[in-house]
Order: structure tokens, then C-alpha cells, then sequence
């Protein structure tokens, strides 16, 4: 029987052209696979300490999320800007772990990857540390290129930049806030937005950011602070090149896909820990640098 070249052709298309495109096209959801996953720590260094907004907090869920590594064997690196100062020591015992100076803002030097070896026998990264928006992103977008999954733990990182949020609620009371009548200006703590006859709205104008009282205020209004932040900026960007926004928590359990993992009961005393309330996951369910905020 003679195969004619149309018959060719088509036998070839169904066997190898259409299965490809069609693997291709699948989504890419970012599965996390233990053997195939490491943890990335950037520059949470002392003398960054007063400089961060939420330091603190970040170290702590830093601190997990090493305790984590060394219990479940996943590989990691930390790495230091500069360094004039080194590693902070609430983030434990590093023993082990390989810690490298850099100068680049991209954690992707030559001694990372060979550490790392991404691509080969690492496909997918928790990266956490600071700045969100410079060492941070740079590092995300250079692992996407290279065919890396990275999950961003949100609740890890932070930036200068995010503590004039400390300021908002620091100073507010300091602020006159009038109501509908100008002469009536009085001084109104935070804890007051929302409720009758208060604030019911904060308006940012060009100059500023000001109060200002809606006319017949209900209980049933509700506030919108809406703020600028460049560690949002940073977060949209990088969900924009395809990187996976995630918590410390999340990522864990997705690594232990359930309760029979041996290392379970271990990891579920670090992440039953109180969280610091940091308010660094706020508004990030927009996934938008000018965040609405409905309390």
C-alpha cells in the first residue's frame, strides 16, 4: 500500500506538531515540587533595619520561612548588598547556608547559579527579602526569563518606601478635619473613619492628603483610602512577567501538598504562630499600585 505525501504529511501533524502546541498552550499554574524547589533570601541585612518599613515583621516570616527550608532540605541562599553590614540574626542559625556578597541588584550572579544550578535541577523559587521594588524584582524578572517559576512571598517583603503608612497613622489626629460646615473644624482620631458624623472619606488631592466630610453621613457609608505605593508598583510589574504573588503560609502547605507529609506536624507549629500584623498584604487583592481600601 502506498503512502501518498498528503497521507504523510498528516500522520506527521497529528503525531508530533499537534501534541507539542497543544503542550505548550497549557497553563502554567507554578507548582511547587520540593526536590525541585529553593529558597531565595535577599539582603536582609542590619544596617537596612531602620531604613524598612515592617523590618521586623519581615524578618520574622523570613525567619519561618528558613526554618522550613532546613526542615524540609530545600536548598537556599542568602545573599548580601555590598555587604557593609551583614545578615540580620532573627533570621536563626545559617549554618550550611551558603551566604554571598553581592554588588548587582539581581540575586543572579555567577556564585548564586552555580550554587542554584536554575533550570536544571531548580525550576521553581520562594524568593523573599528587600527591596521589593529594586533587588527584589530585578532578581524575579531575571529568574522568569530564564523558564524559573517564582513565588514572591508578599508577607517577606518590603521597602523604604511603604513607611509613610506608619506616618498616616502616626500623625492623623494632627490633621483638621472639617465637616460640612468650615467653622466646625475638629481633630478626629483613626479610629473614628466610617463611623456617623466623622469621616466617611479620605480624598488625596495633587499637594497632599486631606480629609474631607461628605454632607449627610451615614453609618452605612464607608472610607476609600487610596494610596500610592512603589512596592505595589513592583508587585504588579512582576505578576505582569508572569511571577506568583504568595504568602509564607500558602507556599508551605502548597509544598507539602497535604497532612501525610512526614515533615507536616513540624511545619505546622512555625506557620500556627501569630503573624505580625503588619498590614503588608493589604490591597493586594487588586494587584494595583492605586489600591481602594473598603474597611
Amino acid at each position: 500500500m502506498l503512502i501518498t505525501l498528503e497521507k504523510l504529511l498528516r500522520w506527521v501533524h497529528f503525531c508530533f506538531i499537534l501534541p507539542y502546541f497543544s503542550f505548550t498552550m497549557l497553563p502554567k499554574v507554578g507548582k511547587l515540587v520540593l526536590s525541585r524547589t529553593a529558597l531565595l533570601v535577599c539582603d536582609l541585612q542590619e544596617k537596612f533595619r531602620t531604613n524598612i518599613a515592617h523590618f521586623q515583621a519581615i524578618t520574622e516570616v523570613s525567619g519561618r520561612l528558613l526554618k522550613a527550608a532546613r526542615i524540609l532540605g530545600m536548598r537556599t541562599v542568602v545573599t548580601e548588598m555590598y555587604p557593609k553590614g551583614h545578615t540580620v540574626p532573627e533570621l536563626g542559625d545559617l549554618s550550611g547556608i551558603p551566604v554571598i556578597p553581592k554588588t548587582s541588584f539581581t540575586m543572579c550572579t555567577e556564585e548564586v547559579n552555580s550554587a542554584m544550578e536554575f533550570g536544571k535541577q531548580i525550576d521553581a523559587v520562594l524568593l523573599c527579602g528587600i527591596e521589593a521594588h529594586v533587588c527584589v524584582q530585578a532578581t524575579a524578572l531575571d529568574l522568569v526569563e530564564r523558564g524559573v517559576h517564582v513565588h514572591c512571598i508578599v508577607d517577606a517583603c518590603s521597602s523604604r518606601n511603604m513607611r509613610w503608612t506608619k506616618w498616616l497613622e502616626r500623625e492623623f489626629t494632627d490633621w483638621k478635619v472639617r465637616g460640612s460646615n468650615p467653622a466646625s473644624a475638629t481633630r478626629l482620631p483613626l479610629s473614628r473613619l466610617g463611623e456617623p458624623d466623622s469621616i466617611p472619606a479620605l480624598v488625596p488631592p495633587s499637594c497632599g492628603i486631606a480629609a474631607r466630610h461628605r454632607k449627610g453621613a451615614t453609618a452605612g457609608r464607608s472610607i476609600r483610602f487610596t494610596y500610592f505605593s512603589i512596592s505595589m508598583v513592583a508587585y504588579h510589574r512582576m505578576s505582569q512577567a508572569g511571577v506568583y504573588l504568595t504568602t509564607c503560609e500558602s507556599a508551605l502547605l502548597t509544598i507539602l501538598c497535604g497532612s501525610e507529609h512526614p515533615s507536616f506536624r513540624e511545619i505546622q507549629k512555625l506557620i500556627l504562630q501569630p503573624s505580625p500584623d503588619s498590614g503588608l498584604l493589604t490591597g493586594l487583592g487588586s494587584v494595583n499600585p492605586f489600591v481602594g481600601l473598603k474597611p
